[in-house]
């Protein structure tokens, strides 16, 4: 639930779906990038199976140089209720960001050196908020990103800045829908309340 409820939709349960599809289109945003930067041998996802059985899985893997890094997505809202109460997102910058990126940490870490991974740094908890705003860990991975050499000579940093203005232009635009949606809702619960009070008993 929302801490303000102009943005009840971004966190909504009943919306997941949709939160699904934003989540699936940075994805991609991300993948072609890393496609672009050092080729599509190099990246693996989406849905990248850790372990054989299991659902243990990250979004994307990249191998840059001799590295692979491990890259799992989340867009996270700074105006639900649990960011706002637990980590204060109303009132400090990246909050919410940095809580999801901490979880990621303790559910991955152990996985990842129980499959002989174990330098904490290869996993990039690619966090984003939902005003579309970079969270550390993934600003320092672009930062990252805009000193590889492409494989086929593009300029990376050119690369990056056209991701940043998709991926912000993405989630704008999930985002507005998420909050109509939720206007919509509000509207039809004010609708049947008012239905309900001026019928006849």
């Amino acid at each position: 639930m929302s801490f303000d409820s102009r943005f009840h939709g971004m966190s909504c349960p009943k919306y997941q779906g949709l939160r699904l599809e934003r989540h699936n289109a940075v994805v991609y945003l991300l993948q072609s990038l890393l496609e672009r930067l050092v080729g599509k041998n190099k990246v693996r996802g989406p849905e990248v199976f850790l372990q054989e059985g299991t659902d243990h899985r990250m979004d994307l893997t990249v191998t840059i140089g001799a590295v692979e890094f491990f890259v799992d997505v989340s867009i996270v809202d700074p105006c639900c209720q649990t960011y706002v109460q637990h980590h204060h997102s109303n009132t400090v910058s990246n909050a919410a960001a940095l809580a999801m990126a901490n979880v990621k940490r303790r559910k991955y870490l152990p996985i990842l050196e129980s499959i002989g991974v174990n330098e904490p740094e290869l996993l990039i908890p690619f966090v984003l908020e939902s005003s579309g705003r970079l969270g550390p860990n993934a600003e320092a991975f672009l930062q990252k990103l805009e000193k590889v050499p492409s494989y086929n000579g593009s300029d990376p940093m050119s690369l990056v800045h056209f991701f940043r203005r998709r991926c912000l232009i993405t989630t704008l635009s999930y985002g507005g829908a998420l909050v109509e949606k939720g206007w919509q809702n509000e509207i039809q619960v004010h609708i049947i309340i008012i239905i309900m009070v001026s019928s006849p008993v």
